[in-house]
């Protein structure tokens, strides 16, 4: 080294230098990192990198628990106290309507949200349909299409349907025996 500068380990170059982040030697290659005054960290950087992977994949490896294996390894007296000190007359607030009304309320917000949720993308749907001049009746829709599409959407709507629900990746499928 001359000046202060910082030049190789290994070869003593000046360009290009890389800091190994364990040891803070300089190196300006891979060459240089893996040399015979590196090899110790390198070495050892290397088998802490196979050991974390090996580990990955072990954790990968082991099957998921089934609902079923899940719960019998809970105690037997594993059950949940629902019930809420008083009558139902002391959850609701003084200032409240009676029941009866609060429960109609209740059922109209929730039916209406029901309904808006279920209409939102199917307006647009209906809309572009409509633009096409196919029309938003079910029946007209399906007999617009040949049989292989028909085919084909059935295949399509139980796939999508599989996806959405999960039901492909259930914790509730029974475990599969070993061959």
């Amino acid at each position: 080294m001359q000046n202060g500068e910082v030049s190789c380990l290994s070869c003593g170059s000046l360009d290009s230098l890389n800091i190994c982040p364990r040891c803070a030697l300089p190196y300006c290659c891979v060459k240089c990192y893996r040399s015979e005054q590196h090899r110790e960290c390198s070495e050892s950087f290397y088998r802490e990198c196979v050991e974390q992977e090996l580990r990955c994949q072990s954790d990968v490896r082991k099957p998921l628990k089934t609902f079923e294996e899940f719960m019998n390894e809970q105690p037997g007296d594993f059950r949940m106290n629902m019930e809420f000190p008083g009558s139902s007359d002391h959850i609701m607030d003084s200032d409240d309507d009676d029941v009866d009304n609060v429960d109609n309320y209740l059922e109209k917000v929730k039916d209406r949200c029901t309904s808006e949720y279920q209409s939102a993308d199917e307006r647009e749907l209906d809309r572009q349909l409509t633009v096409l001049g196919i029309g938003t009746d079910s029946e007209s829709l399906l007999s617009s299409l040949s049989d292989m599409e028909k085919k084909s959407f059935n295949l399509f709507y139980n796939k999508l349907l599989e996806q959405d629900t999960g039901l492909s990746r259930s914790v509730f499928t029974k475990k599969q025996e070993p061959k």
